[in-house]
């Protein structure tokens, strides 16, 4: 996959997170599919972002991961790995371990007793798919101590355009003095009533900052910004164009922040909004001085480069204001009817004062705290760019596989192994595939067959006149003679019988359509 051995960084980390899936119903379950291993262009989706840390030379990675999904996650990596052999010392060294439902329950202690959770043993306990949502700080909190530098925490359903290097976003974090957190935002591309919700974002392109994350829902006729933020950064963008990627480099220290802060449950809700008024609240970034920015000490030095460093737990009372979820389409349309309210109090005339005092202006300046900035940068990237998403709703998972065949040629410099077809296809003479169409291998194609702008896995087999447009078939899947699919998405081992007729639809694992059906816009899968 490389001319050369990349260098391994001893300066970060990564972290995955592996989840359920359970917006990609009926495509992933505890008995099929994990989200993981659901296929962008005939590979697992988890191999993109493995590959995509890879050539940034992060070769240190922990993925976290639902014990269900342990044994089939741990087959693939196995393959991963063996790919990699020719790496010699640049291979890259992943640590699976299995999230017990006990670690996200601190009445259990699971907290601190998670160096079991390599195992694929499950300890009897399903963890739900929001709860596991809410609770990925608990997560970071719970395996803190597999951590030693910074470190990058990424989502497996992140599929990045080959032209956007994670070295870009690693580089923004180096350069920035003392950068707290620096993350991935995108511009979104419009795929449906179903697709990611939105959020508002603000954020000043001159100094690339990251200034306000507010959940849709939050928003009334009135957004209130603090002076103190205002002051700071009188040309800052609001928008409702941009989506969170869920991808961000987090210092090393923002470990021991959690340990101060344990109300803090869910990164992307509670921690980032939290670590972007730190940015400009001087009494807030005051408090966290102790744990962002600790005096250094020998001993500490030592453990920290030390494989068995466990971060120091520090304790102390606090509290967070609660965010949710949601969407709301009318500020989808504009920002301009909406009203920004100053919003003043203590802290802000201090930092008022203080503005006036280094800057009569009110323009920007930067925030110290005992000597060392706080700061959250942010990388946006545009549409016009090449097109990113997250493969964790049906219309985006589907988009993708679009975009995947529509930029193959252009893509193939970034795919994992076996992606492209190999000359194993068993395609009759007779059948026609179009050239944005990719086939997997050991996959036999009838006669008369016609397959358009579409995925089809290995394995699998496709009968006598069938037209196929639109679709993304994955692997060891059977389809008859005369069947019709458009805009469909058949996942593994499912059968569709003789002169079915199916669009818009997405059909589960092991499920059969029996013959002559007629179906649209369904989901069809087999009762748990």
């Amino acid at each position: 996959m490389f001319s050369a051995a990349p260098k391994r960084s001893k300066e970060f980390q990564a972290v995955v997170l592996a989840g359920h899936g359970s917006n990609l119903y009926p495509l992933t379950s505890k008995d099929t599919l994990c989200k993981a291993l659901l296929p962008i262009g005939n590979e697992p989706m988890i191999s993109y972002v493995l590959t995509w840390l890879e050539q940034a030379g992060i070769l240190d990675v922990l993925i976290l991961t639902p014990a269900p999904y342990h044994s089939s996650l741990s087959h693939h990596l196995q393959s991963f790995r063996q790919s990699q052999t020719s790496l010699g010392e640049g291979a890259m060294k992943i640590d699976l371990r299995a999230i017990e439902s006990s670690v996200l329950d601190p009445n259990s202690g699971g907290l601190t007793g998670v160096d079991g959770g390599s195992s694929d043993e499950s300890d009897g306990g399903e963890i739900d798919d929001e709860i596991l949502k809410s609770k990925t700080a608990d997560l970071l909190r719970a395996y803190s101590n597999y951590l030693s530098t910074d470190f990058i925490l990424l989502p497996c359903d992140f599929i990045p355009p080959p032209n956007l290097p994670l070295s870009a976003l690693l580089d923004a974090h180096r350069t920035r003095p003392n950068a707290t957190m620096t993350s991935l935002f995108y511009e979104r591309a419009e795929v449906g009533k179903d697709g990611p919700e939105r959020i508002l974002v603000g954020w000043d392109r001159q100094t690339k900052s990251l200034l306000h994350v507010q959940e849709i829902e939050d928003v009334d006729d009135e957004i209130e910004l603090r002076m103190s933020l205002l002051w700071k950064y009188p040309r800052m963008t609001l928008t409702t164009k941009l989506l969170d990627s869920h991808v961000y480099v987090f210092k090393h220290s923002v470990l021991e922040l959690l340990t101060m802060y344990p109300q803090i449950e869910s990164i992307r809700e509670e921690l980032v909004p939290w670590l972007v008024k730190g940015g400009y609240q001087t009494r807030l970034a005051q408090a966290w001085k102790s744990a962002l920015n600790p005096t250094p000490n020998p001993l500490r030095l030592s453990l920290q480069h030390s494989t068995s460093f466990l971060p120091p737990s520090i304790s102390s009372p606090s509290t967070i204001p609660p965010s949710g979820r949601s969407t709301e389409e009318s500020l989808s349309q504009s920002l301009a009817s909406l009203q920004i309210q100053p919003s003043h109090d203590e802290d802000d005339n201090e930092e008022e004062s203080t503005s006036e005092e280094e800057d009569g202006r009110g323009g920007r300046k930067e925030d110290k705290v005992g000597g060392g900035k706080v700061g959250c940068g942010v990388v946006v990237w545009k549409l016009e760019d090449g097109f990113v998403a997250r493969a964790n709703t049906l219309p985006t998972y589907f988009e993708l596989n679009r975009q995947f065949v529509k930029n193959l040629a252009i893509q193939s410099t970034m795919l994992p192994p076996g992606a492209l077809p190999s000359n194993s296809s068993l395609i009759d003479a007779r059948a026609q595939i179009s050239t944005d169409s990719l086939v997997g291998a050991s996959t036999r194609v009838g006669e008369r067959t016609n397959v358009k702008k579409s995925v089809v896995g290995r394995h699998c087999v496709i009968g006598r006149n069938v037209k196929i447009l639109g679709c993304v078939i994955m692997d060891f899947v059977t389809i008859g003679d005369g069947v019709k699919l458009e805009n469909c998405i058949l996942s593994q081992r499912c059968t569709v019988e003789d002169k079915s007729d199916l669009r818009d639809c997405e059909v589960g694992g092991q499920f059969t359509v029996l013959a002559e059906s007629k179906v649209k816009n369904e989901k069809l899968a087999n009762l748990s």
